[in-house]
């Protein structure tokens, strides 16, 4: 349907529809069921595929040499053209009727294309050739083409004139050569008879530019014959020495002409004082179709080897300049660039089909040109490929599609290597920050990425079309090393987003990458397919809030912003969305920060006691106090991490373990039996074990003292003052 489908309520439908509109199904209990997997399946009988475009019959061509015999017919040509220029031909066959009578093999013919036929009259007169009941109708009824440029649709036939043997020429290429005779009507039999057998006389020789005429023309080549440059006014005017052998054939004459196209050649002799007392004037034309030597392209930017040390680069999807060339040959042609090699600039062709083939990388998608044919004579072309990589392209042979004749292949040309037109990211995950153990961290402690929490990024390769389409070449082994890993640079936030030290100036908590660095560390390019990159961070990254003695800070959530920095792969294809600034990384952080140390207890007892327990706990600033930390299960104890110990009345018995709760130990010091205090101290212990515990801005080991014999009051601190 090409309008609207609407159904009543509880409609069925067994089936398949298709709108150019919109279906609706109604309401009740109609049930639709869409599956578009089958798409591609259905043969719409045409409904969906645009209509080829018309090929229109735009006038019908006579090509005929101006001056004929009495005694034998002459060659015309008749054309059915596609455009004014003639340069495409009616695919169709044509009826129609050629006027007036004496048109061989028939007057009524049907052309497709083109048709070599004769026309005849044995009488000297002036006829008018023109073409009737044409079928289909043509748009532009009938162009005549005459040897002398003029557009006449009338032939004068004579009792003497030149007739010629040419053959179609190629562009430049010596060697060519025609035939040519003066014929004369025997009075008595009707037949021809030969001229000047045996003799050399000088004949006038011009030509004249029928296709393209002159007012169309990219240049003006003169013909060579036998060496001379003749005029191309239209007028037979070059006078040139030529031989007739006993038959009265001129055989062999050199020709040669530097461009493509149909030109007549013209020729002359007059020769005053006949035995009547008159002037002989002889007079002919000849036509011939000069080809070029060959096609080639011209890329705007072109490789000269088809790999990533190619540095011309173009954005794929995006239209890149091409100038089709006709070139002539010359000496040493076969081994000059399309650029260099000599041009026959007149040649045109129209719709000739352009093709292209992936040479780099190997074995990647050939991708598709969107134009699927090119004009030559018309200037600079435009081609878009879909791909990246190095491509050659060219232009298909099509056979007569020039004034009758093959147009041929082109050569191959490189195109420049062609690279996205832009880098789009999108941050597929954030990622998750974790502590060690716990839903805590310790300021001073590191801490890292959840091992399911990685950030990972999307890069997709895409080209310049509307809309963009990925490009899956960039993902090939041989291209992708474009976008190496190294180009991902992440920095680091030098401080937490919200959290403040206790300070007058509400100063950031710092923050860092452990070792202090200012940007991650290069993570890996964990997927690589389909035109989509896909990066991860480095999972081995550790982090840190540095602990500052100076400033006890209250329990807080991170809140914190990774930036990625703008980036471009090796060609210097941006990465887009990414602001001058960075791109924000903002992983999740389901924990707490804390200020902790590790406090041990101080103990007493008589000095024949068989040992003293020595408590030890991880505390955390709650804001005005410390505070057992109950959610410490993680962190290790051990004896060994006392590094000072006066033990002149005890002995420490080596243990070790890990909080439980936030409580450790306890430590068992086995009494000597003699009286006294001894002082322990951790100095093992990392900075996050460790407080001021005299105010003097430093971190302290941790120290706690094991009293034997010695009584030492009631243990209510409220009575004595206790550090």
């Amino acid at each position: 349907m090409t309008k609207d489908i609407s159904f009543g309520n509880n409609a069925v439908v067994v089936g398949a529809l298709a709108a150019h509109g919109n279906i609706d199904i109604g309401g009740g209990n109609s049930l639709v069921t869409f599956n578009p997997s089958v798409i591609s399946q259905v043969d719409f009988g045409g409904a969906c595929t645009p209509d080829e475009p018309t090929v229109v019959l735009d006038h019908i061509r006579i090509v005929h040499p101006g001056v004929g015999l009495t005694c034998q017919a002459s060659d015309l040509q008749v054309l059915a053209c596609a455009d004014s220029g003639c340069g495409t031909l009616y695919p169709d066959p044509v009826d129609l009727t050629l006027q007036p009578a004496g048109w061989l093999p028939a007057q009524n013919v049907t052309v497709t294309g083109v048709a070599n036929l004769q026309f005849q009259r044995s009488i000297e007169e002036t006829v008018t050739l023109g073409v009737s009941n044409i079928s289909p109708a043509t748009e532009n009824g009938t162009v005549c083409i005459a040897p002398d440029g003029s557009g006449s649709c009338n032939m004068e036939f004579r009792d003497v004139a030149f007739v010629f043997e040419m053959q179609d020429l190629i562009a430049g290429e010596e060697g060519k050569t025609l035939s040519m005779s003066a014929l004369e009507t025997d009075e008595n039999t009707g037949q021809c008879t030969a001229l000047f057998a045996g003799e050399t006389r000088t004949i006038e020789f011009g030509t004249s530019y029928l296709n393209p005429g002159p007012a169309n023309r990219q240049a003006a080549f003169p013909t060579w014959i036998d060496g001379n440059q003749v005029a191309t006014d239209g007028v037979a005017q070059t006078g040139v020495a030529i031989t007739f052998d006993g038959d009265g054939v001129a055989r062999d004459i050199p020709i040669r002409y530097n461009d493509a196209g149909r030109n007549s050649l013209l020729a002359r002799y007059v020769e005053d004082k006949q035995p009547d007392g008159g002037t002989l004037l002889i007079e002919g034309a000849g036509q011939y179709v000069s080809v070029p030597l060959g096609l080639c392209l011209i890329p705007e930017q072109r490789c000269v080897s088809a790999d990533l040390s190619c540095s011309n680069t173009l954005p794929a999807g995006v239209p890149f300049s091409v100038t089709p060339k006709a070139y002539r040959d010359a000496p040493g042609v076969s081994g000059m660039s399309c650029t260099d090699k000599p041009p026959a600039p007149s040649f045109a062709a129209g719709d000739v089909p352009v093709s292209h083939q992936l040479l780099f990388p190997g074995g990647g998608i050939e991708g598709d040109l969107l134009e699927p044919v090119i004009d030559y004579g018309d200037g600079n072309q435009s081609l878009t490929l879909t791909e990246v990589g190095v491509f050659s392209i060219s232009t298909a042979a099509v056979p007569g599609g020039y004034l009758g004749r093959d147009v041929p292949a082109s050569d191959n040309a490189m195109t420049a290597r062609m690279v996205p037109e832009q880098l789009a990211l999108t941050v597929e995950s954030n990622g998750e920050l974790s502590p060690q153990c716990g839903n805590f961290v310790y300021t001073g402690q590191t801490f890292g990425w959840d091992a399911a929490g990685i950030p990972e990024l999307r890069v997709e390769a895409l080209n310049g079309q509307i809309p963009p389409q990925a490009t899956l070449n960039y993902t090939d082994p041989e291209v992708i090393v474009q976008l190496n890993a190294e180009r991902f640079v992440v920095n680091v936030p030098y401080a937490d987003n919200v959290e403040t030290l206790d300070d007058a100036a509400s100063t950031p908590v710092p923050f860092r990458r452990e070792p202090n660095a200012t940007s991650l560390s290069t993570g890996s390019r964990d997927s690589v397919t389909g035109g989509v990159v896909r990066y991860l961070f480095n999972g081995a990254d550790e982090f840190i809030y540095p602990k500052l003695a100076t400033s006890r800070i209250n329990p807080f959530s991170p809140d914190l912003t990774f930036l990625l920095q703008p980036m471009a792969d090796a060609d210097g294809v941006q990465v887009s969305g990414i602001s001058a600034g960075g791109e924000p990384i903002k992983p999740v952080a389901a924990f707490e920060v804390r200020y902790g140390r590790l406090s041990p207890q101080n103990v007493y007892g008589p000095e024949n006691i068989d040992e003293l327990q020595m408590p030890l706990q991880m505390e955390y600033w709650t804001g005005d106090r410390f505070a057992l930390n109950g959610a410490d299960s993680c962190t290790p104890w051990s004896a060994a991490d006392v590094s000072s110990n006066t033990a002149s009345h005890h002995d420490l018995v080596s243990a070790a373990g890990t909080f439980d709760s936030g409580v450790g130990g306890p430590l068992v010091l086995e009494a000597k039996g003699s009286t006294g205090t001894d002082t322990l101290i951790w100095g093992g212990l990392k900075d996050w074990q460790r407080d001021d515990l005299d105010g003097d801005g430093t971190l302290d080991d941790p120290t706690a003292t094991a009293t034997f014999g010695v009584y030492r009051g009631h243990d209510r601190v409220i009575y004595w003052q206790e550090r």
